[in-house]
């Protein structure tokens, strides 16, 4: 849970380059399942993928603007290529640095060649 207020949550999930994808937002929910995959090209130099929760708000006009729940950085590259990856880790606070209770549940597959991803179909 996100320290038992009601939030809005969505995420934006993108590399260094900040190649950024959003989720849907889910309203009024302590414990969200976004169940959402993306393909996200990455450059030679990328190496870390971010999944940063939000809390959708009426002031926050952009994304990103919006009161941040926590981040995960996940370094992709480490990970064994071409095959899927289930993981969590607990959020980090964006003003402190530090762990959070709050825990984000993910998958990650890296393709480091193309027909990686033609292969995992």
């Amino acid at each position: 849970g996100f320290a038992g207020e009601k939030a809005n949550p969505y995420v934006t999930v993108k590399t260094n380059q900040d190649n950024e994808m959003v989720t849907q937002t889910i309203e009024s929910q302590l414990n969200p399942v976004w169940d959402e995959e993306f393909c996200i090209p990455v450059a030679w130099n990328d190496d870390i993928l971010e999944l940063h929760v939000w809390s959708n708000s009426s002031s926050g006009v952009n994304i990103g603007e919006d009161p941040s729940l926590g981040y995960v950085h996940i370094p992709f590259r480490s990970l064994l290529s071409g095959q899927w990856h289930k993981s969590s880790a607990h959020l980090k606070s964006v003003k402190k640095g530090t762990e959070k209770e709050s825990e984000l549940h993910f998958e990650v597959f890296f393709a480091a060649r193309v027909q990686q991803l033609y292969d995992n179909e």
